[in-house]
């Protein structure tokens, strides 16, 4: 094919597409925060993790507690087992642990848009989705998606980018396939300057207002490119060795830093799935959980390698829990009451725990102000408390879209962070 064939096609290609969103040049001073929230889909088993349980009165709550004891890093218990000591042990110091967490649901779907909503209303936006819409027309991809229990609220379009995440690398060198180049870099800037002179052309003479937009964001669009060659560029900087690259939690935690470090986006919604153990419990959640902490630790590994540890946060939850005691089938079945983790860099309220259940995972009733344990006059903590704080946190608690999403929390305030 000849430069007058590309041109040409460049030329119908250009009048054909239609973009499905604005993309936009992102803001060179952006110093603000980041925000990864992170599904752990199928319900994670609290009581081998972050509210660890002993066995009592000859009833076997965790297998593991037959020979071991809870273990403790920093100001915050977890138990021994899958990998949780890398974890625990590495970043006690930048989790807030909140136990107690009432979903008031045993089903997968509700748990989990309670959990990553703070509503049990549909239409509700994921907190990542909250955050990055209060700043999307800074940024080319402000959300990251990768499937999952996610809801936009409309608020946002995200990018989604799917189970086979290096195929975004496509994108950001369509003219490369390996080793292979098809075009040299002077007919690719041949065909650019050509769309865009083009572009610009035929929007002075466009009389449609669909057209002229068409137009205009397309010309919008190639102002972002910049963007996507920085993103390149701090992708390759990174090092993940000894880190397996082949996991796909790890692909979604290394897309989302790169692009927040490259000022393409500036929130992500991760996932990892399969946590719904109801049969050969202690196997299959062992695996999940070293699958979960390792591309935690991994987050934190790369933020620091990007100079942005101290914008980073991360919210950590699941559906729901998993019964302190095992099935017939050695499974563990679904329950209420659960855990979150909030986890972040550099603050005060940190490396500990806040929230208590019993022996049998049953939530204590907190003051809000103190966080203590309050049988009389306290609150349970829900989920739509978590989200709160989550809000809060992010800046976004008083900003005119969310009065559109309430959280119905009647004026209770988890002081969390005081």
């Amino acid at each position: 094919m000849n430069r007058r064939d590309l041109l040409k096609l460049s030329g119908i290609a250009l009048a054909s597409a239609a973009p499905t969103t604005r993309l936009w040049a992102a803001p060179t001073d952006y110093q603000g925060q980041f925000l990864i929230q992170m599904q752990v889909r199928g319900a994670w088993d609290v009581a081998s993790y972050c509210d660890p349980k002993l066995n009592k009165n000859g009833k076997i709550i965790n297998n593991w507690a037959k020979t071991k004891g809870i273990e403790t890093a920093g100001n915050i218990a977890y138990a021994p087992f899958a990998n949780n000591a890398d974890l625990f042990e590495k970043h006690h110091d930048k989790m807030l642990v909140i136990n107690g967490v009432n979903s008031y649901t045993n089903g997968h779907n509700a748990g989990q848009q309670y959990n990553f909503t703070g509503s049990t209303q549909a239409g509700y936006p994921n907190l990542s989705a909250s955050f990055a819409a209060t700043l999307q027309a800074d940024f080319p991809m402000p959300l990251l998606v990768n499937g999952g229990t996610f809801s936009s609220g409309d608020v946002i379009v995200p990018t989604r980018l799917g189970r086979d995440i290096e195929t975004f690398n496509t994108l950001l060198e369509p003219n490369v396939s390996g080793t292979k180049q098809y075009l040299p870099d002077e007919d690719i800037r041949a065909i650019d300057n050509f769309r865009t002179k083009r572009a610009r052309d035929n929007l002075g003479k466009a009389s449609i207002a669909a057209d002229k937009r068409f137009l205009e964001d397309f010309l919008i669009a190639n102002k972002s490119f910049p963007n996507f060659a920085e993103f390149k560029r701090v992708l390759k900087s990174v090092d993940t060795t000894g880190f397996d690259m082949r996991e796909n939690l790890n692909q979604q935690m290394l897309y989302a830093l790169v692009g927040f470090k490259s000022g393409t986006s500036v929130s992500a919604d991760t996932v990892i799935n399969a946590f719904d153990t109801h049969s050969d419990h202690d196997n299959l959640h062992a695996g999940r959980l070293t699958k979960a902490n390792n591309a935690i630790i991994f987050a934190w590994e790369v933020a620091k390698q990007l100079g942005i540890t101290d914008r980073l946060n991360m919210f950590i939850a699941s559906d729901f829990a998993r019964t302190p005691w095992y099935n017939d089938g050695g499974g563990k079945d679904h329950w209420p009451i659960g855990s979150a983790i909030v986890m972040k860099s550099g603050v005060s309220w940190t490396d500990r725990v806040v929230g208590k259940t019993d022996d049998g995972l049953k939530a204590y009733k907190l003051n809000p102000n103190n966080l203590r344990r309050d049988d009389a006059n306290g609150v349970i903590l829900e989920s739509k408390h978590v989200m709160a704080f989550g809000r809060r946190l992010m800046g976004i608690e008083n900003d005119p879209l969310m009065r559109n999403f309430d959280l119905r929390t009647d004026g209770v305030d988890f002081k969390f962070d005081y």
